[in-house]
C-alpha cells in the first residue's frame, strides 16, 4: 500500500484495489475503503502518518472490495459516509450481493464472505451526477454504471477516479470475463471516458495513466470481442441452455471456477453479455422443454 501524489492536494493509494483522496485544509476526502477493516485501518494509519485527515468517504459502488473497510473508518475516525441511493442501499444491507447473485435465493454460507459481503455501513448523504461539494471539495459527480448499477465516479481538478468503469489490460488478461451486470451500459460509460478531457485518471484496478485513454480503448475492444465470441458460440451450438453455454464458454476460455462464488460472479458476467447480444438484436431468450434457453436470431446477408 502506497500513498502516490498525483498533484496538490491530490492523491491515490495504490493498491489491489485503489482509493482517491483529496485534501481540503482540515478536511480530507477518501475515495473507497478497501476490502475489509484491516485495509481500512492501514488507509487511516498512512494518511495520519502522512498529515492527511480523513473527514470524508465517497463510496463509488457497493462491492465489498470497494467499502468493506468503510465501517470500520465510521465507527473509529467518525467520517461522513458518501454514496448513491441505490447502491447506498447495498451498502446499508450487503446481504443484498450474495443475494442477487445467487438469484434471489438466502444465499449459501459459502457466498457469505468479505468478497461478496461487507460490513454494513449506513449511509450519511446520498449523491448524484452533476456538481458537487464533498468535504468541501468541488468536483463533479459522473454516474459510470454498467460493472455496478449505479456506479459514481468522481472528478477533480483534471483528475478523474473512475472506479471500475474501466480496467487495466493485465486486470482483464487475469480474469479474462469482467464482472459486469450491463455491457451496454458499460460500453456507454467507456465512450463517455473518451470524450472526457483529463489530466489522468485512476481506475479501481491499475495505475494512475495520463493516457487512460487507450486503456479505455482496450476495454471497449475487450467488450466487443467477448460479444463477438459468444454470438459465434450461439451460431455453432444453436439452442442452448443459458447455464450450460457459460460452463462451455468458461471451459473454452480457460478459465478456473475454483468455488461457487466465482462460479455466481462468472455466471451474471456471461448472462449480462448474453443480455447484450439480445439488445442488439442478434438472439432471443426462450423458454424450451423447461430450460431457459438462448438462440441466435438468423439475419440474412
Amino acid at each position: 500500500m502506497e500513498l502516490v501524489r498525483i498533484k496538490e492536494n491530490i492523491y491515490y493509494i495504490d493498491h489491489a484495489v485503489n482509493m482517491g483522496y483529496i485534501q481540503n485544509g482540515g478536511k480530507g476526502l477518501l475515495i473507497d475503503s478497501g476490502i475489509d477493516k484491516g485495509t481500512g485501518k492501514k488507509v487511516w494509519k498512512l494518511l495520519k502518518e502522512a498529515g492527511l485527515p480523513v473527514t470524508d468517504l465517497l463510496i463509488t459502488h457497493a462491492h465489498a472490495d470497494h467499502f468493506g473497510g468503510a465501517f470500520w473508518l465510521k465507527e473509529n475516525g467518525n467520517v461522513t459516509v458518501h454514496a448513491t441511493q441505490f447502491e447506498g442501499a447495498v451498502l446499508e444491507n450487503p446481504r443484498l450481493e450474495p443475494i442477487y447473485l445467487f438469484q434471489g435465493v438466502e444465499p449459501l454460507s459459502e457466498l457469505r464472505n468479505k468478497f461478496l459481503e461487507g460490513p454494513p455501513v449506513k449511509v450519511d448523504h446520498y449523491v448524484k451526477e452533476g456538481p458537487s461539494v464533498l468535504a468541501g471539495i468541488k468536483g463533479t459527480l459522473y454516474a459510470l454504471p454498467g460493472h455496478s448499477y449505479d456506479q459514481i465516479a468522481f472528478y477533480i481538478d483534471g483528475i478523474l477516479f473512475a472506479a471500475d468503469s474501466y480496467f487495466a489490460k493485465a486486470y482483464l488478461e487475469k480474469h479474462v470475463i469482467p464482472f459486469m451486470v450491463d455491457i451496454e451500459k458499460a460500453q456507454a460509460s467507456l465512450q463517455f471516458l473518451l470524450s472526457l478531457e483529463g489530466e489522468g485518471a485512476v481506475p479501481g484496478h491499475g495505475m494512475y495513466e495520463t493516457n487512460y485513454k487507450e486503456t479505455v480503448k482496450q476495454n471497449i475492444d475487450w467488450h466487443t470481442s467477448l460479444l463477438k465470441e459468444l454470438e459465434q458460440e450461439l451460431h455453432e451450438l444453436k439452442d442452448m441452455p443459458v447455464e450450460s453455454l457459460t460452463s462451455h464458454f468458461l471451459r473454452k476460455k480457460n478459465i478456473p471456477v475454483p468455488n461457487i462464488g466465482a462460479w455466481v460472479l462468472f455466471r451474471t458476467a456471461v448472462l449480462a453479455y448474453l443480455k447484450a447480444l439480445k439488445e442488439q438484436g442478434k438472439a432471443e431468450f426462450k423458454m424450451k422443454d423447461h430450460q431457459f434457453i438462448i438462440q441466435p436470431i438468423q439475419t440474412e446477408i
